[in-house]
């Protein structure tokens, strides 16, 4: 796969496209940091998560119309950002699968990690080379389960465009299918991610406002990354 003309025919893409796009990233951004300011301001942490999945439910399908729109120069407009709040339960089901599936995870990791931390305390107190055998396996745990957990993550990556093209399919369905066409282009996908990170670094000294126009030319790019594989 050719990451250069990807990232080329973004940047031609967003050359007529960008303003609606950039403006939808915006209000999305602005959104979550008021939910986040709510939750401190009422001491509720759980309301401002509740906030950030109706968010991603109700607006990331117009987000992702408007990329993939872009990426395909077809025409759109800021419009596009809320017209698309028919899809609004599919989209907060796939969110919450992934807000579920993030925190199973994590508290996996924090048991293996905290295994690992008892077993290492107190290895004195046991045989040896049961002590060794115990720590060995909490090294493999910690290790395993983050590596484990992005490959799921890259495996459904591609299902907010998925859902976009296919809105009636059952939700099991655009999983599997994000699984399936994903199945023999995870090391293209690592690559692209790859291939941004000097940019990411280099937002990170303009004190963020890089992302402007770097994160629409990712997320434009990992949409021509769709239309490349999807088939």
């Amino acid at each position: 796969m050719d990451r250069i003309d990807l990232k080329r025919r973004a940047i031609n893409s967003l050359k007529y496209h960008y303003a609606p796009l950039v403006l939808s990233l915006i209000t999305i951004i602005l959104l979550g940091i008021s939910s986040y300011f709510v939750g401190v301001i009422i001491y509720n942490v759980s309301l401002s998560s509740i906030l950030d999945l109706l968010l991603l439910g109700l607006l990331s399908m117009g987000l992702i119309q408007i990329v993939v729109k872009t990426s395909r120069n077809q025409k759109t407009s800021f419009k596009d950002f809320f017209s698309r709040t028919d899809l609004f339960f599919k989209a907060l089901a796939i969110s919450l699968g992934f807000f579920i599936f993030s925190m199973s995870f994590s508290l996996l990791e924090y048991i293996s990690v905290t295994a690992l931390d008892v077993f290492t305390t107190y290895q004195t107190d046991l045989n040896m080379f049961l002590s060794a055998f115990l720590i060995l396996i909490g090294v493999i745990l910690s290790l395993t389960i983050p590596l484990l957990y992005f490959m799921i993550i890259i495996s459904f990556s591609q299902v907010y465009f998925i859902l976009y093209d296919n809105n009636k399919m059952p939700i099991t369905q655009i999983f599997k299918k994000s699984s399936d066409i994903m199945d023999e282009h995870k090391i293209d996908y690592i690559m692209i991610w790859v291939s941004f990170i000097p940019w990411i670094i280099l937002g990170v000294l303009t004190f963020g406002l890089l992302y402007l126009w770097l994160i629409p030319y990712m997320l434009v790019t990992f949409a021509n990354f769709y239309d490349e594989i999807k088939n």
